[in-house]
């Protein structure tokens, strides 16, 4: 139906947007889970969007031009991804293990809760600030995502793809447990706002290292900015 609204309302006779509407509707033959399992592919593509991304090319580009540079069909592409948020977030998504590993063997280890947190968020700032262009599409991907779906989350919502909030949730379900983190609020919502004040901070700040981004974050998150007088 988005496809076919351009057409629907130009005056009688105009067919300009046309062509444009079939190609859209003609990804979808497949249904919403239409793609390829092809591992090289999805390499070459996310590996386009990422060098895009961190030499700030990636906004402007179509999804036509980061298929011809990684050398896959356009149709492939959409089918794949299902749009440029897709690409974003699938992308991003290449880090999760870097930040979803330490911090399981953390917990796992027995290490303080508000000593996993911290070092997360460490982690976490270090990712975005490496690539700055690639986290600042995710984030526009996810505040559409989040205006357009509200609390509806899609298997192909940039929200599900790169599940953030959720990795740090379990370290602040830890840190309730223990008595360390004030559980008159959910785990998973204290989690999602650290995760979006780092991230946030992290996009405000171009100019300030991973290490500070990550120092003020945990002070304020986890300490407050009361004065201890």
């Amino acid at each position: 139906m988005q496809a076919l609204l351009p057409t629907m309302t130009r005056p009688v006779g105009d067919g300009a947007d046309l062509p444009a509407a079939v190609a859209s509707i003609s990804r979808f033959e497949l249904g919403p889970r239409a793609g390829t399992a092809d591992p090289e592919l999805r390499r070459r593509v996310l590996d386009a969007v990422v060098a895009r991304a961190d030499t700030d090319i990636y906004d402007d580009a179509s999804i036509e031009e980061v298929a011809a540079e990684a050398g896959v069909p356009a149709d492939a592409v959409h089918a794949e991804f299902h749009g440029k948020p897709g690409l974003a977030a699938a992308a991003f998504a290449r880090y999760l293990p870097l930040l979803e590993r330490p911090l399981r063997a953390e917990l796992e280890d027995g290490v303080p809760p508000l000593d996993v947190i911290g070092a997360h968020l460490a982690r976490l700032a270090d990712v975005a600030a490496r690539h700055r262009g690639l986290t600042n599409a995710l984030l526009d991907a996810v505040q559409a995502a989040a205006i357009r779906y509200g609390d509806h989350i899609g298997p192909s919502d940039p929200r599900a793809i790169v599940p953030l909030p959720q990795l740090l949730a379990p370290a602040v379900q830890a840190g309730q447990e223990q008595g360390v983190v004030r559980d008159d609020f959910d785990a998973f919502e204290l989690a999602l706002l650290v995760t979006n004040m780092l991230l946030l901070r992290v996009m405000n700040r171009p100019h300030a290292s991973a290490e500070q981004v990550a120092e003020i974050v945990s002070e304020v998150a986890l300490r407050g900015i009361s004065s201890s007088r």
